[in-house]
Formats: structure tokens, sequence, C-alpha cells
């Protein structure tokens, strides 16, 4: 069974995957995020992934 904090950080991987992401990039981004803000909810660790992984491709530019 998962911590729930293990919970949430598969949960982020699994959100920035749906959006297009690769695994990889995904894993590496929530792992990013996890470093600099903590143990903290999904809705806080899903926009700081956001922030640290590139954009998937054929995505419109960051405004």
């Amino acid at each position: 069974m998962c911590s729930p904090g293990s919970q949430v950080i598969a949960d982020a991987r699994t959100a920035l995957i749906t959006l297009g992401f690769r695994p990889g990039e995904a894993q590496a981004a929530v792992a990013r995020a996890v470093a600099h803000v903590g143990d903290v909810a999904l809705d806080v660790l899903v926009p700081a992934a956001l922030r640290v992984c590139p954009r998937p491709p054929g995505s419109s530019p960051r405004r």
C-alpha cells in the first residue's frame, strides 16, 4: 500500500502524462517539484511540476 505522500506523487505524475508529457518527463518534473516544495497537496504539486517541465510536443508557447 502507498503512503499518502507517494499517492500524491503518483497522481501528479499521472496528471502530467494525461496532459501529454512523456512518463520520464513527468517523473522528473514531479521529483524536481517535490524537492522544491516538499510534501504538499496535489493542487500545489501539479502546478509546481508544470513550472519545471518542458512543454509537450505540439503545444503553444507559454504566455
